[in-house]
């Protein structure tokens, strides 16, 4: 909850202490590369989802912070980790939602411009999210919007009505 305040250094503090109490947590020094990633640090981020894998390879948090710092900086194999993590998560629960890597990888395939790639992935996405996402509707809709420029949501084409008949006034 601190991290979606933007309540960084109170967050700070307290896993800082939750580290010095159990160093070889990999929960815990996940929650670090978390708010690493929420910072923008990709590459410290990247740097604590190693450690956190060879801490524990077979939990997906590492390979998520691997996979979602790889995205930010247009790596290539980003999908590969995160994939990793969408399984290890079938099988173990921590903070990690597979929805999270699913909208890392629609963002990858519409950067690549394989907009149908990126509407199954955010479709996916919204399918496993555990509760209302807007970040997977937005990406669903940039890429639909891309691939079909017909299409639009209710809103735009109630602005684009708007629009235009401001234009014939």
């Amino acid at each position: 909850m601190l991290l979606q305040a933007g309540a960084f250094d109170p967050a700070d503090a307290l896993l800082e202490a939750a580290i010095q109490a159990r160093p070889a947590d990999p929960v815990r020094r996940s929650a670090v590369g978390r708010m690493q990633l929420w910072r923008g640090e990709g590459a410290q981020a990247r740097a604590t989802g190693l450690e956190v894998i060879e801490l524990a390879p077979d939990r997906p948090e590492g390979h998520f912070l691997v996979g979602a710092a790889a995205s930010l900086s247009g790596d290539p194999e980003a999908d590969a980790h995160l994939q990793r993590a969408i399984h290890a998560h079938d099988t173990d629960k921590g903070w990690f939602e597979a929805s999270a890597a699913l909208l890392f990888m629609a963002q990858n395939a519409l950067r690549s411009v394989d907009r149908l790639a990126a509407i199954d992935l955010a479709q996916q996405a919204r399918s496993r999210s555990f509760r209302f996402n807007a970040t997977t509707l937005l990406i669903r809709s940039q890429a639909t919007a891309v691939h079909n420029p017909a299409f639009h949501t209710p809103r735009d084409r109630k602005s684009t009505r708007l629009n235009s008949s401001h234009t014939s006034i």
